[in-house]
């Protein structure tokens, strides 16, 4: 008998992604590190989903919207040289700390990582500044303040 295969349509994730080695299932409303709550997807790639959260630790009275990235395990079982968001963000990271230039502050870095266990295995998961247009993000800060 042979194994049931969902078809691959355009623009919706493959499901077959969460398995070990794969995707962790996060959900809305789940809170990583103890810190972060997910408030809502925004993507998916080939190695990784990107969720936006309220990170409640942040100075402000509400916490700040950030976006979470989750690498599958397999991405997140390698060393942290060989993983693109980490080693390219840093390089980029410490030049910018060299330079005084106006366009630093529109350049993403990653703020905190840190690892998560779950059912697929351990995944690394990247904490940046949430880049979502002023209505975009105008709008989840209203939704989420009325919460």
């Amino acid at each position: 008998m042979s194994a049931l295969r969902y078809p691959q349509l355009d623009n919706i994730e493959d499901i077959e992604g969460y398995c070990p080695g794969g995707f962790h299932p996060v959900s809305v409303g789940d809170v990583l590190a103890g810190r972060y709550e997910v408030l809502h997807k925004l993507g998916f790639g080939g190695s990784s989903t990107v969720w936006l959260a309220r990170d409640y630790y942040s100075r402000e009275d509400l916490g700040s919207l950030v976006a979470l990235k989750t690498l599958s395990a397999e991405q997140s079982s390698k060393p942290t040289t060989e993983i693109p968001d980490i080693y390219i963000l840093a390089h980029v990271s410490a030049c910018l700390q060299a330079v005084d230039h106006p366009g630093r502050r529109h350049l993403s870095i990653i703020n905190n990582y840190f690892s998560h266990t779950g059912p697929n295995g351990s995944h690394l998961c990247l904490i940046s500044q949430f880049a979502g247009g002023c209505r975009v993000a105008g709008g989840f800060e209203q939704i989420w303040q009325e919460k």
